[in-house]
């Protein structure tokens, strides 16, 4: 566990809160994500589960991203490498799976 003020394993320091419109912006940029990494899928014909098996992951885990929901029912927040895993399996580009509005990501 890092101690206070070293960074977080996921990406921001520990202590670290995004304020409320942040919050929102990320909940809608992972909701669009769902719908995007949902839309590549049935264009190539996968099923959640083959996805899911070629990315290394549960498809409880897949489905929960296409949803845009992490596992407390919060928005998602997947790691690079699974990113990077989803977009193998899809194969297409990692940028092709992110929604082109960026978040405006701003701490408390």
């Amino acid at each position: 566990m890092p101690r206070r003020g070293e960074l977080h394993p996921i990406w921001m320091p520990r202590h670290a809160r995004l304020t409320a419109h942040a919050q929102q912006d990320w909940q809608r940029f992972m909701a669009d994500f769902g719908l995007l990494l949902a839309q590549v899928r049935r264009e190539r014909g996968f099923s959640q589960e083959y996805v899911a098996a070629q990315a290394g992951m549960a498809p409880y885990t897949y489905v929960r991203y296409e949803q845009g929901r992490g596992q407390d029912g919060r928005p998602a927040n997947l790691t690079l490498i699974n990113l990077i895993c989803l977009a193998n399996a899809l194969h297409v580009r990692v940028e092709d799976i992110i929604p082109d509005q960026y978040p405006d990501i701003r701490l408390d």
